[in-house]
């Protein structure tokens, strides 16, 4: 499943910028449009899961944006946008087109609450175990930053027979690992790991900056189910992990 795609409908350039750049900075695709006349054809030509919209226009009525597209398609969730909540409260509060509201300016905590809620279907379930082992603390913040935003729950190591103990302990959905520990290698665990009837299926994404020819062969020997080389953004991980999931129809 693909990040789910937003679209934000504000006259204004800068506030248009500013949502965006929030958007994806959560993990979400963004598109933007200071054109209300165009976002009903956006939204009728891209894959559009939710939409933010401002109520105030001078090209076009919000409301009737609002009401245009919930005509088109009634499961894509609306967000109006105002910077006049109490003139717009009432109206705001009783449209039964409208799916909640944010006020300008934007407050990035509710923003983020507000797609989560409402982008749930999008989100791998709880469930979603992941066990980040690296040696490197900066790396495992990122990683369980990143995951936690997508509704994993992440579990972190930097040395490898403390995890080794909890995989077999309690095996989870995915393993993300280094392969270069000063105590071992990683692919040492992989090894041990495959041997185990019980951890044998975990699907392993490694992340290394080790990423030399023989490393790829061992890797795929192992069965393997990712190589990504340092450094990573985190967001491109994401999706790595997100496509392990479908692939594996953990969802």
């Amino acid at each position: 499943m693909p990040s789910p795609c937003i679209l934000v409908v504000d006259d204004e350039k800068d506030v248009v910028a500013v949502l965006i750049d929030l958007i994806e900075t959560d993990g979400y695709r963004a598109i933007g449009t200071t054109d209300p006349e165009k976002a009903l054809d956006i939204v009728q030509a891209e894959e559009v899961d939710l939409v933010i919209v401002d109520l105030m226009m001078p090209q076009r009525d919000g409301w009737r944006l609002l009401e245009d597209i919930k005509k088109y398609d009634t499961s894509i969730p609306v967000i109006v946008l105002t910077g006049f909540l109490t003139e717009q409260s009432e109206a705001i509060l009783s449209n039964k087109n409208a799916d909640s509201y944010l006020i300008k300016p934007v407050d990035h905590d509710r923003l983020q609450a507000q797609l989560k809620h409402h982008l749930l279907e999008h989100q791998p379930k709880a469930y979603a175990q992941i066990v980040v082992i690296d040696a490197d603390e900066e790396i495992r913040d990122d990683l369980n930053h990143a995951l936690s935003r997508r509704g994993f729950e992440i579990t972190t190591f930097d040395t490898l027979a403390p995890a080794q103990e909890a995989i077999e302990s309690v095996p989870p959905d995915l393993i993300i690992l280094d392969i270069t520990f000063p105590e071992g290698n990683g692919f040492d665990l992989c090894q041990t790991l495959h041997q185990n009837s019980a951890t044998k299926h975990i699907p392993v994404l490694i992340l290394t900056a080790e990423s030399s020819r023989q490393n790829l062969m061992t890797a795929i020997q192992l069965g393997i189910r990712g190589f990504v080389a340092k450094p990573a953004a985190p967001n491109d991980l994401v999706e790595r992990v997100l496509k392990i999931f479908r692939h594996t129809h953990i969802e």
